[in-house]
């Protein structure tokens, strides 16, 4: 992992263009982007769009192998596969934002409250769970793509804030998630139903994107 993190600073540091700073820019001037409402409303609908998310993926091992009567080993080829299915879901999220961030967003959690509902109702069956968990590794990525541009998009001037804001927002979907899988689970309904949790959360989410303030533009591209 270290040599990782080292090709990626080498990578970083050859090819990330030097931007000069904004020479304006204060940090009370990118605190007053605070008393936006669409700014509020991406922030939340990042956290519950990725709580659902944080609700399945922080169980997808005992999903695996109780549920699925996986071996260790072919587990790890399917974390394999998710990691396969982020990278496909990152390169087209980032041509569908280009288009239209809106409905990149509505595109992204469409897939993910489908690929939830698939795993809730036959998560039981590996030859179900496996590709459903696919979909879900790229529906998640387009959603992210897209969420964090409209982020930005929002925030106008405050580049700085938004990107804290974004990995905020993003780790706090991923205690959010994590917990309500926990107590659900822990009461005993196993490791499908936090998938049932999770729909529920990415409906509220796709709810936002469709009219939530900064979503609802009349000039926005008509959704995918």
């Amino acid at each position: 992992m270290a040599g990782v993190g080292l090709v990626a600073f080498a990578a970083v540091w050859a090819f990330a263009p030097a931007v000069a700073g904004n020479p304006h820019a204060s940090p009370r001037k990118e605190l007053t982007a605070m008393r936006s409402v669409p700014l509020w409303t991406a922030i939340i609908t990042i956290t519950v769009g990725f709580s659902g998310l944080g609700a399945v993926l922080a169980y997808i091992v005992p999903l695996l192998e109780v549920d699925n009567g996986l071996d260790p080993s072919d587990v790890t080829w399917v974390l394999m596969l998710w990691g396969v299915g982020t990278s496909v879901g990152a390169f087209w999220g980032g041509r569908l934002t280009d288009r239209d961030h809106r409905a990149a967003s509505r595109l992204g959690l469409g897939l993910t409250a489908l690929a939830l509902f698939g795993i809730g109702a036959f998560g039981s069956s590996p030859w179900a769970t496996v590709p459903l968990l696919f979909l879900l590794a790229v529906a998640t990525q387009i959603f992210a793509q897209s969420g964090q541009v409209h982020l930005m998009d929002v925030l106008h001037g405050s580049p700085s804030l938004g990107s804290a804001l974004s990995h905020a927002a993003l780790n706090a979907a991923s205690a959010l998630g994590t917990g309500i899988g926990a107590l659900i689970i822990a009461v005993g309904l196993g490791y499908q139903a936090p998938a049932w949790a999770a729909l529920v959360l990415t409906a509220v989410a796709l709810v936002l994107v469709r009219v939530g303030p900064g979503y609802r533009r009349a000039e926005a591209a008509p959704a995918l």
